[in-house]
């Protein structure tokens, strides 16, 4: 059953699936600060749902980019995971009355198709590239990275701003640099202690000219060096 209050008005809209089941809970619209909106809240949704976290090897670390396909007894459904879902790029499906997932396939940026089976609902995956099986995810514990990398720049070739993302297993004292292609340090990016956990930072390249540049990135013992492209 739904519960709705309405008030006259049209505007922006904010909606929001607080457990995941493929459908809206709550809702507002309004045009801003003038008081005159439409809230709508749904308390009798009992639909199954699935949701996947990527992590990337090849790819960007979070995976921005790939296209998940689903196929169920409720039907065959497409997502792609984008930018905008913000650092905890959550993905999730709408499963409704299906009790089992019968076949996902990820198409990772890196041209890697991956087939994950027999998924139980109502779960958080994670899923790494290249890697099986998926793994339910424990929300109650802090899940850090097993390892040091550094994630190809997203998007690239980019203009004029890029996202750079790193994992760290351990706190560390982190050094990122950027250079151009005659190995002059145009500009640190991140030059500082970092706990554990997977960070992002940004380079903007607003005042650089088009041409190919390279990060790398110092943290304890571990460094590595990747390319990207600025492309005007």
């Amino acid at each position: 059953m739904s519960v709705g209050l309405q008030y006259d008005g049209i505007g922006n809209c904010a909606a929001s699936d607080f457990n995941n089941d493929g459908q809206i809970d709550i809702a507002v619209a309004g045009p801003g600060m003038v008081p005159t909106s439409h809230f709508f809240f749904n308390n009798g949704n009992t639909n199954n749902w699935l949701s996947f976290h990527l992590v990337g090897e090849s790819s960007n670390s979070l995976g921005i980019g790939a296209r998940i396909e689903l196929w169920s007894s409720n039907g065959y459904q497409i997502r792609e995971v984008n930018a905008n879902l913000g650092n905890d790029v959550v993905v999730n499906f709408g499963l409704a009355e299906a009790t089992l997932v019968d076949s996902v396939y990820i198409n990772w940026p890196s041209g890697l198709i991956q087939v994950v089976k027999n998924l139980e609902v109502n779960k958080k995956m994670r899923v790494i590239e290249g890697r099986d099986p998926a793994t339910t995810i424990d929300e109650n514990t802090i899940d850090y990275p097993n390892r040091f990398y550094l994630s190809q720049n997203y998007p690239n070739p980019f203009n004029p701003s890029t996202k750079i993302t790193f994992a760290l297993p351990k706190a560390e004292t982190v050094k990122i640099d950027v250079f151009n292609i005659r190995g002059q340090k145009i500009e640190t990016l991140l030059n500082q202690h970092m706990k554990a956990g997977i960070h992002e930072v940004e380079f903007n390249a607003e005042n650089l000219s088009s041409g190919i540049y390279f990060y790398r990135i110092e943290a304890g013992e571990f460094q590595d060096v990747k390319k990207m492209i600025l492309i005007r």
